[in-house]
């Protein structure tokens, strides 16, 4: 389990994605995390545009991240990864 900034930062992330998606009219929106040795990832898609989210670019850069938005006739899908390190994280 990662540390609870860690885990703040992503459900804040995603949080903020999908609500710029339903402000902007979106009717369906799906979540998707993975996490793997060295990192943690999210996928957010949705049927409806989503904005610049120049506030979750910050978030994720602060973290040493990356983020994609992929805008294109059929919706829009956002595609998140921050790097894991020890200290990121706890004991279960």
């Amino acid at each position: 389990r990662f540390n609870r900034s860690v885990e703040e930062s992503l459900y804040f992330t995603v949080l903020e994605i999908v609500g710029d998606a339903a402000d902007r009219g979106a009717q369906h929106t799906a979540v998707s995390l993975a996490s793997g040795h060295q990192d943690v990832r999210f996928t957010v898609a949705s049927d409806g545009a989503i904005g610049d989210l120049q506030s979750v670019k910050d978030r994720i850069d602060a973290l040493g991240g990356s983020l994609t938005i992929i805008n294109d006739h059929e919706g829009s899908t956002v595609v998140g990864q921050i790097r894991a390190t020890e200290s990121s994280l706890e004991p279960v």
